[in-house]
């Protein structure tokens, strides 16, 4: 190899030019570079304001332009002084290209430190993202803390996930978990803000679907999950808001789900714990196939003197039901082959109050009492047939044994 002579052209063929450092006899270096390039002092006499590079390398055919290699330090270093400004830039214009790539087989390939700043920062200025990671086996973004924010985003949209292609799934009997859009650990692992109306601080979004038979089910846009606390919290201190929504065109909005407890759970000191509303259909449905339970199952636990004279209303109901249209049914219960309504209680199964009468008992289309076929009456039931004649059952048995009251 040549020696590099300053002030010419140094020309190399066949080999590099390099340009070597040795020590003294002494086995001393005396500085702690071995090539220092300063811009002369008459840069400063003259007042000179021109952008000089310090060093400029070039590479062609895949080589890089500066390459940099230490065995016990950074291979390239680059500090700066200077506001707004950074100690290393990567610029790539062509498309696709990366500015800056950091690979590391057995650590980071890029790591960010900083004692009151931001460690890794990225910022877009168009449709681009600032900050994108990808994974093949593991997190595309990972951020922990141990005393603050894992994840923090602030934007139109704080922090967005999104999940495109297929993952290892665990499944369990009620539940199957996917890829994760975001992920955050730390003691409040993500935390999103947005200073825009109507978006949201933190949006998932998971465009895969999974086929098992001719049933498709697809996988969460954000998912919470808690060892000892609450998976998803959602706290509104606004009028009129919600802390938690849910939202689905075709689907259901929200949904809860549990092995051993509680599918869904709501509560308010001063107002409704569960409240359902529907334009076009039932505000709330209940179902169960279990026998001797209910799919509506209404408790008061209220303690005190009950009102039970006539006229008045009750203190503690269990199930409460109101329609004020001049035709409307406060509480409807319907059957197809048994009771349609029944009540039990340890004074009084029922009280009836109306404003025209208390009760009105439906006339039959037959004439006299039941007769056979009818099938099984039990003592205590009450009939009124199509001349509106009343009748009371006072024997059980097969049609029974009716009594003309009126």
């Amino acid at each position: 190899m040549s020696d590099v002579v300053i002030g010419i052209t140094n020309i190399a063929e066949g080999t590099g030019t390099e340009l070597m450092a040795k020590p003294d006899v002494r086995g001393d270096f005396g500085n702690s570079f071995i090539l220092q390039l300063t811009p002369h002092a008459d840069f400063l006499t003259f007042g000179l304001t021109q952008a000089i590079d310090g060093v400029r390398a070039f590479g062609t055919n895949g080589g890089h332009g500066l390459f940099g290699s230490s065995s016990g330090g950074d291979g390239i270093r680059g500090d700066s002084t200077a506001p707004n400004h950074s100690g290393v830039v990567g610029i790539n214009d062509s498309s696709p290209g990366t500015g800056v790539f950091g690979r590391s087989r057995p650590g980071n390939g890029v790591l960010g430190n900083t004692d009151t700043g931001i460690g890794v920062s990225g910022t877009a200025d168009s449709s681009g993202t600032g900050l994108d990671g990808h994974s093949n086996g593991g997190d595309g973004v990972r951020g922990a803390s141990e005393t603050a924010v894992g994840v923090f985003g602030s934007g139109v949209k704080g922090v967005v996930g999104v999940v495109t292609g297929f993952g290892a799934v665990e499944e369990t009997p009620e539940i199957q978990q996917t890829n994760i859009g975001v992920f955050g650990a730390g003691p409040k692992g993500v935390v999103g803000v947005s200073r825009t109306d109507g978006q949201p601080a933190v949006s998932g979004e998971n465009n895969v679907q999974f086929f098992e038979g001719t049933a498709a089910f697809g996988t969460a846009g954000v998912q919470g999950s808690s060892a000892s606390g609450d998976g998803v919290i959602g706290i509104a201190n606004v009028l009129g808001k919600t802390g938690v929504v849910g939202l689905n065109k075709k689907g259901t909005g929200v949904f809860g789900a549990s092995v051993e407890f509680l599918g869904v759970d709501g509560s308010s000191e001063t107002n409704a714990g569960v409240r359902g509303v529907s334009k076009l259909n039932n505000g709330v449905i209940g179902t169960t196939a279990a026998n001797g339970k209910s799919g509506v199952f209404g408790e008061n636990s209220g303690k005190g003197q009950s009102v039970v004279a006539p006229g008045a209303s009750l203190e503690f109901v269990g199930v409460s039901g109101k329609a004020d249209d001049s035709s409307g049914i406060g509480v409807f219960g319907g059957s197809a082959q048994g009771t349609g309504v029944s009540g039990r209680g340890g004074r009084l199964g029922g009280i009836f109050e109306g404003g025209r009468a208390p009760l009105r008992l439906m006339p039959s289309s037959t004439s006299g009492a039941p007769a056979p076929p009818s099938g099984f009456h039990g003592a205590g039931e009450f009939f009124v047939d199509a001349n509106g004649g009343l009748f009371y059952c006072k024997v059980s048995g097969t049609s029974g044994t009716w009594v003309k009251l009126a």
